[in-house]
């Protein structure tokens, strides 16, 4: 992800909790309980790529070409065109996206970012607006949390199995219910899935910096498939991490 526009960093707060999050993309740059870094910070490597926090990755997840050259969709580097709620410990960032003639369709998409005093939740709301074309709008959306941590740290997934060896060779596993855990050495981190979230969706375990964070990342489907959605369809997805 490469950033040109100057961003406007909001900070939120709930207690000694704090949340930052950009205007771009609705990034999520920091996350931190009692103080405590729950993501590894956002920060821009010699590579010129931003790394950390927690990108939201919408309309898909990972890449698609045909779609758009933007890997893990377009929302990413995108200012947002509104912000509907402005408060304490809670924001949302709108994005109006009409169509490109790589991705003909036009959305509305909403991001919704709280801090509360046992967590934090993301949301994402994604709907197909009257763009007056016949075909469906496919959509596989996502949360790209970077967690401080190392590879040899656990995911705990419900019917599925613990994951722990991360790598830039990305895993691919079943979410198989409504949540997971991941397993620090010196703390655990629930992760609660909502909204349209299913026992089909997925989470990708991923990391390019053992040493120093891995990723877990919830996805509407497997990063090939994803859905589908017609004029006036929508899909939400909701993530709450309480760290325990």
């Amino acid at each position: 992800m490469n950033i040109k526009e100057e961003e406007v960093d909001y900070t939120l707060k709930s207690g000694k909790n704090v949340v930052v999050v950009s205007d771009i993309g609705a990034m999520i740059k920091e996350f931190k309980m009692d103080g405590e870094d729950i993501f590894f910070p956002y920060f821009v490597g010699k590579d010129k790529k931003a790394r950390g926090g927690c990108p939201i990755c919408s309309p898909w997840f990972g890449s698609i070409p045909e779609l758009g050259k933007e890997r893990h969709g377009y929302i990413r580097t995108m200012r947002a065109t509104d912000i509907v709620e402005r408060g304490p410990n809670a924001m949302e960032f709108v994005f109006n996206c009409p169509g490109t003639s790589q991705y003909p369709w036009t959305l509305f998409q909403k991001v919704r970012v709280e801090i509360m005093h046992h967590g934090l939740r993301i949301g994402l709301e994604i709907k197909r607006l009257d763009d007056r074309l016949s075909s469906r709008a496919f959509v596989n959306p996502g949360f790209h949390p970077y967690f401080l941590g190392r590879a040899e740290d656990t995911v705990v997934i419900s019917n599925s199995g613990n994951f722990s060896g991360f790598s830039d060779n990305a895993k691919v596993c079943e979410i198989g219910g409504r949540g997971l855990v991941i397993e620090r050495s010196d703390k655990k981190i629930a992760m609660l899935l909502e909204g349209d979230f299913s026992k089909l969706s997925k989470a990708v375990l991923w990391t390019n910096n053992p040493e120093k964070y891995f990723c877990v990342e919830p996805i509407l489907k497997d990063p090939n498939e994803g859905i589908e959605i017609g004029i006036g369809e929508s899909i939400k997805l909701v993530a709450i991490l309480s760290p325990f």
